[in-house]
C-alpha cells in the first residue's frame, strides 16, 4: 500500500528494459532532486550466469522497478549486512527542474576498494544530490561484482578474470544507452 502512494506522485520513466518509478527526495540541507535507486543494468548474474560476463537486461513493456531504496551491495570479504550476488544496479539522481534540450551533463561515480570492497551505497546520494545535482547534473552510481566473484581467474572460459569491469562496462553502456529518458545528455558523460 506505501508503496502505491509513493508511486501515485512518484518520478517515472520509461526505459526499453522497464518502467521505473523513483521518489522525490529531499536531503538534509533541503534541497530536492528525483532518485531512482537499484535499477538493474544486467540480468541477476546468478546460476549459469554467476561466473559469466553480464548479461543485458531484455526489453519488456510490462516489467515496473520500483526504485526506492538501495539495492544490496556486491559480496565482498567484509561480515556486512545486505550484501547479495544479485547485486548489478545502478542509482540515478536527477534534477527536479526540466532538462534542457540538450540535456544535463552527466556524472557517472565508480566506487574505489581495490576491486574488493566498496558500494554505491555506502556514499548515500545526499552528498550528490547536494554538491551535483543542484547544479545541473545528473549523477549515476553503480555496483559491480568485486572480489573473487569479480575478479577471480583460471586463465581458461571456466574463470575468465575481470567480470567485475566487463560489469562495469556493461553499467556504462546502459547509461549511455538510457540517460537522455532521464534527462541526460549521452555526449556529455564523464
Amino acid at each position: 500500500f506505501a508503496a502505491a502512494v509513493l508511486a501515485k506522485d512518484a518520478p517515472k520513466v520509461v526505459l526499453p528494459e522497464y518502467t521505473a518509478i523513483g521518489v522525490d527526495y529531499t536531503t538534509p540541507d533541503g534541497n530536492h532532486a528525483n532518485a531512482f535507486f537499484g535499477l538493474p543494468y544486467a540480468e541477476p548474474p546468478l546460476g549459469e550466469l554467476r561466473h559469466e560476463r553480464p548479461v543485458p537486461l531484455k526489453q519488456s513493456s510490462t516489467k515496473v522497478v520500483e526504485a526506492f531504496q538501495f539495492a544490496p551491495t556486491c559480496i565482498m570479504p567484509l561480515d556486512l549486512p545486505n550484501q547479495s550476488e544479485d547485486c548489478l544496479y545502478v542509482n540515478v539522481f536527477t534534477p527536479k527542474q526540466p532538462a534542457p534540450k540538450e540535456g544535463y551533463p552527466v556524472l557517472v561515480f565508480i566506487h574505489g576498494g581495490g576491486f574488493s570492497y566498496g558500494s554505491s551505497r555506502i556514499y548515500g546520494g545526499d552528498g550528490f544530490m547536494d554538491n551535483f545535482v543542484q547544479q545541473g547534473i545528473v549523477v549515476v552510481t553503480l555496483q559491480y561484482r568485486l572480489h573473487w566473484f569479480g575478479f577471480m581467474t583460471t586463465g581458461d572460459d571456466v574463470f575468465p578474470g575481470n567480470i567485475g569491469l566487463w560489469d562495469q562496462n556493461t553499467a556504462l553502456k546502459f547509461v549511455h544507452r538510457n540517460i537522455k529518458l532521464f534527462g541526460g545528455n549521452p555526449d556529455e558523460i564523464t
